[in-house]
């Protein structure tokens, strides 16, 4: 994986975001799901290009786990804390699709969306609405990371955590 573009946005107040949450390759590798700083935030209308290590085929179902981290929220529903993003593919980093609109927290993804049957870029872009946050530190969607979904059996689970399915695709129990 590498950061191809990084573009943050601004917390809810206007000010930019803190240092500690800025450092965008933090998205790369498997994410952590913990309440440690592993992860970037894109900041209200922020965004993040990521050239995966190796082009995704699609496949039958949903290809890409986007992996969210709220911090200290990772319990509460989409409707109380909505952080949002849409997420594009490439094939090459200069045509983009669309592939999936205003996720929430942990989604997957389906290349086929955006009519692709491979992609090796993956752009997330935060279109959460800084409006439905109560306090002016609220900094958007933030990215622990993304894992390839599509090399693995069917039988993944709702419950499973990303870091489960991340260590299940690598054989590591």
């Amino acid at each position: 994986d590498e950061v191809i573009s990084y573009l943050p946005g601004s917390r809810k107040n206007g000010n930019d975001l803190p240092e500690i949450r800025t450092n965008a390759s933090n998205a790369l590798g498997a994410p952590q799901e913990n309440d440690s700083y592993n992860f970037v935030s894109l900041g209200f209308g922020g965004s993040i290009e990521i050239r995966l290590e190796c082009e995704v085929v699609d496949q039958a179902g949903n290809d890409l786990l986007i992996v969210e981290t709220s911090f200290r929220d990772s319990g509460l529903p989409c409707e109380s804390y909505p952080e949002t993003a849409n997420v594009e593919a490439s094939v090459d980093g200069e045509t983009w699709v669309l592939i999936a609109t205003n996720i929430c927290r942990d989604e997957e993804v389906d290349i086929a969306n955006g009519g692709l049957t491979s992609a090796q870029y993956i752009r997330i872009t935060d279109t959460s609405n800084p409006f439905e946050f109560s306090g002016g530190n609220a900094d958007g969607y933030d990215v622990d990371g993304i894992v390839v979904l599509n090399n693995m059996a069917d039988d993944s689970t709702e419950t499973a955590s990303a870091v489960e399915r991340f260590n299940s695709q690598l054989n590591i129990v």
